[in-house]
């Protein structure tokens, strides 16, 4: 009997060996498994975050785009009638009139790029409205000066920006110019880049 006790007792150590080298075999399977899910799932995070950037940073490209293709029409238009000859007052007006919707698609767009750009961007991109509005403010009072007949017969063919010292309409063109160029680098800044 003792043999068989013996045998028995070997048999059963055996087993329960093999029974806890199959658990620590499977607890550690497990655990591996465990670690290589988290790793899946915080790779995906990590891919889902990067989409998600760029997506942003597609929207707000479109956005800074829009943004600086009207400023670029505006400012066209303010530079034109700031040149133009002082003898065709009356086509200066009309352009000035439609500077002004221009300026209004602008502020529109300057509601986009509040909402999908950078805050430097969003900072930079008010400055150089508010100096395209100072132009046309400057602009517009030249334009008043312009328009009273003793004024206009003694004009020259200069532009209204050169027709006699004009200070002010260089200085609100120096501001649009300073504005642009400021916008330009934060929006580049924004997208990364900077090195371009």
């Amino acid at each position: 009997m003792s043999q068989t006790y013996i045998a028995l007792v070997g048999a059963g150590g055996a087993i329960a060996g093999a029974v806890a080298g199959a658990l620590a075999t499977g607890f550690l399977g497990l655990k591996v498994a465990r670690a290589q899910l988290a790793g899946q799932r915080a790779s995906q995070v990590l891919d889902l975050q990067e989409q998600h950037r760029t997506r942003h940073r597609e929207i707000s490209r479109t956005t800074y785009v829009d943004f600086i293709n009207e400023t670029n029409m505006a400012k066209k238009a303010i530079v034109e009638v700031m040149h133009c000859k002082v003898a065709n007052v009356d086509t200066m007006l009309e352009s000035a009139e439609s500077i002004n919707g221009m300026l209004e698609r602008v502020s529109e767009c300057i509601t986009m790029v509040e909402l999908e750009g950078e805050r430097v961007a969003v900072n930079k991109a008010v400055t150089y409205w508010q100096a395209m509005e100072e132009a046309t403010s400057v602009m517009s009072h030249l334009l008043m000066q312009l328009t009273e007949p003793q004024i206009r017969q003694n004009l020259t063919s200069n532009s209204i920006l050169m027709d006699t010292d004009r200070p002010s309409a260089q200085s609100a063109m120096d501001a649009i110019n300073r504005g642009r160029s400021e916008f330009m680098e934060a929006a580049r800044s924004a997208l990364g880049n900077n090195a371009v």
